[in-house]
């Protein structure tokens, strides 16, 4: 269950020389009420009249976000948790009930560095390292889940969930590795046997028993240095390490010893987009597509890739022809978006603005078309058209920071500094790691003569932007 509501009650009656209660506390205390009452409906208003009337109060946001889990609008609770973590870092109850929900809405990555953080404040929380061992446990992270069980059983011996959960992961564990000994058995009677070194390197992948899994591959090179599966096996391995020059020099091994394999020109091109050298992953792609023409997959890479290297044109044509041959989701959408925002980037704003319109007649919860619009009609000073698109983008996907700041940017546009404000502070809180989102911030701070608070902005802005650089 999620942490309970915040309390402004207790001192603010005014009678006996005590300050009256505020405005936006009056509405904290309806929304208490009507949570007292079990109208989460009415406490989502009372909160939400709270944060518009004070909106750097990290209580109200967190009974906000709160009430809104109550009534099941996951997403926007999680932005609202998250806004009240960016007011109050120290607010341990919205760690926990974020961590919680990211739990519940599969975001189990989240989960487990929101409940990392939480323990930084409360170490001493057995219950909270029981919940981060179960989003360990869901990602199949074995051992960090006996950890962390362990942990909070040492800190009460007599929480059962842990007790109950540790065998459990332990019995996955056990079952593990007596797969994996049987296995070492069977290699034990065959050692020349390739393929069975193939299926324990795969075992002990699996097991994220990684050093095994090396010496394995290691092993079977041994019989056959000239086997591009071996190879294949051991750049699995140094892709689970996160080793990627190993993992780029296997790969361009394999793609020598076979040179047809599509497959190893696919994965040649994801680690070498992801070191940066996106020339280089465009041309493993192409040679990928020439291989496997019909692999959609690889073509989506190609032309994502081709996007990201700013060869926007190549990349709007290559979307086009993906367009043309899907029919169901989610490649389709994915098509007619890349080649909206293809446009959006070449400036051809009304081709863009079409495009959404085919796709929003086939697809009308399209969060992202919705943003792409927002996008075209902001740089054709459509204003108010964007407004009510990125409302609508927002709508349907809360959590796009992109979106939030963008709109911001619009709002200042429009001379709307304090929802400027609102969606800027929100972009920040959803990535607090983007220095475009501390730009927009000290902007719009700086145009409601926050002078202090937007130098601060700028600060943090170009402290990232040295760290994004480097």
């Amino acid at each position: 269950m999620p942490e309970a509501f915040a309390s402004d009650r207790g001192d603010r009656l005014g009678m006996n020389g005590q300050r009256a209660a505020s405005p936006a506390e009056q509405f904290m205390e309806e929304g208490n009420e009507a949570v007292e009452a079990g109208d989460y409906a009415a406490a989502v208003a009372a909160f939400a009249t709270a944060v518009q009337l004070a909106p750097d109060d990290a209580r109200a946001r967190y009974n906000l976000a709160l009430a809104l889990q109550y009534t099941d609008s996951k997403l926007e609770a999680v932005r609202e948790y998250r806004h009240a973590i960016y007011l109050d870092p120290d607010l341990i109850e919205a760690h926990i009930n974020l961590g919680l929900l990211y739990g519940e809405l599969g975001m189990l990555e989240d989960a487990v560095a929101t409940f990392q953080r939480a323990l930084t404040l409360d170490p001493g929380n057995d219950e909270l390292r029981v919940s981060l061992g179960d989003a360990y446990r869901a990602l199949k992270f074995d051992e960090e889940a006996v950890r962390s069980y362990r942990s909070a059983l040492i800190l009460n011996p007599d929480n059962g969930l842990a007790a109950e959960a540790l065998e459990a992961v332990r019995t996955e564990i056990n079952r593990k590795w007596q797969t994996i000994m049987e296995m070492e058995q069977r290699l034990d009677e065959a050692p020349a046997n390739s393929v069975r070194y193939i299926e324990l390197a795969n075992a002990y992948l699996a097991a994220r028993r990684y050093q095994e899994a090396l010496s394995t591959c290691n092993q079977l090179l041994e019989l056959d240095s000239a086997d591009p599966e071996s190879h294949a096996i051991l750049a699995a391995v140094y892709e689970a390490l996160g080793d990627a020059d190993q993992a780029i020099a296997t790969w361009e091994r394999v793609v020598e010893l076979a040179p047809d394999d599509a497959r190893a020109w696919e994965h040649l091109g994801t680690w070498r987009s992801a070191q940066g050298n996106l020339e280089g992953a465009i041309a493993a792609y192409r040679r990928a597509c020439e291989l496997d023409p019909t692999n959609l997959v690889i073509r989506f890479s190609l032309a994502d890739t081709l996007m990201d290297s700013e060869h926007y044109d190549e990349a709007a044509r290559l979307y086009r022809e993906l367009l043309n041959v899907t029919t169901v989701v989610p490649e389709r959408p994915a098509a007619f978006l890349g080649v909206i925002e293809a446009c959006n980037l070449l400036e051809r704003y009304q081709e863009a603005l079409e495009l959404c319109a085919q796709l929003l007649d086939e697809y009308p919860d399209e969060a992202e078309a919705f943003y792409q619009r927002a996008t075209a009609q902001d740089a054709l000073g459509q204003l108010d058209a964007a407004i009510a698109s990125y409302e609508e983008a927002l709508a349907l996907d809360p959590l796009n920071e992109a979106a939030h700041n963008d709109f911001a940017d619009t709002l200042l546009s429009a001379g709307r500094i304090d929802e400027a404000l609102e969606e800027a502070r929100t972009a920040v809180a959803l990535n607090p790691d983007s220095y475009i989102n501390y730009q927009t911030l000290a902007q719009v701070l700086q145009a409601a003569g926050r002078i202090q608070e937007a130098q601060a902005a700028w600060q943090r802005a170009r402290e990232l932007r040295g760290a994004d650089i480097s």
